[in-house]
Order: structure tokens, then sequence, then C-alpha cells
């Protein structure tokens, strides 16, 4: 069921170009760090204020070799934290989830944003053909 538009809480969803979350590298360059062990994650986060649980994506984090993903999901787990447990029972069963995930590294979407980039490397190829 979707969100109404006055909920304060309504994640609005956005499409992110691989440059703005990279901070301007090409898909050349994003494919030539994933194999250098960079990745893409998302955090899930819980907000229940009282009478509903959201549930909610952070943007992707793009994090290069050796930066820590724990340090990028604490926020989201302070969130959680702070707001997740409020709505009984849903808020208290799937705030231990997110808090755990945040704090393991969050989920790993590098498969498929590595796949998107290798897509757009071969169209441009064959439009350059």
């Amino acid at each position: 069921m979707p969100v109404p538009h006055y909920i304060p809480f309504r994640q609005k969803l956005k499409s992110e170009s691989l440059r703005n979350v990279t901070g301007g590298l090409s898909p050349g360059e994003v494919l030539f760090e994933v194999e250098r062990g960079a990745r893409f994650v998302t955090f899930e986060y819980i907000i229940s204020p009282l009478i509903i649980t959201y549930i909610r994506r952070s943007p992707v984090h793009f994090l290069r070799p050796g930066q820590s993903a724990m340090a990028k999901g604490l926020p989201y787990a302070l969130l959680s934290l702070a707001f997740g447990w409020w709505h009984l029972p849903s808020g208290l069963l799937r705030t231990p989830g997110a808090i755990r995930q945040a704090l393991r590294g969050g989920k790993d979407i590098t498969p498929a944003v590595a796949a998107k980039a290798e897509a757009y490397m071969k169209q441009t190829a064959a439009k350059g053909s």
C-alpha cells in the first residue's frame, strides 16, 4: 500500500547517477575500482511513529577498498535505535535486524551496479561504432 503524500516520512524514490554516487568516476573507472575491492552498499533503517512502521533504504554509498562500511552504517543504526522500536510489534521486531545489518556493512549491491556500468559501456561502444 503506498504511503499517503501527507506523511512526513514518505520516501521519495529518485534515481541516482553513477557519477554522483562515485564522485565523478566514469563507468570504466568504477569497474576498475570494483575489481580492486570497492563496493556499493545501502542501509535499511526503521522509523516507527507509534502507529505505523516505515522501513526505508539509504541512498547508495560507494566504498573504496579499505573504507569502513560500519562508519557509513552507524548513523542509520542510531536512527533505527532511536526511532525504530516505537510501534509494536513490527517496529520492535524489525529494528534489531536493521541495526545488525547497518553495523555489519549494509546490503552489498555491487554486482547490480557493476552490471549496469558494463551495460552502459557496451551501449555507448555500440553507438560509437
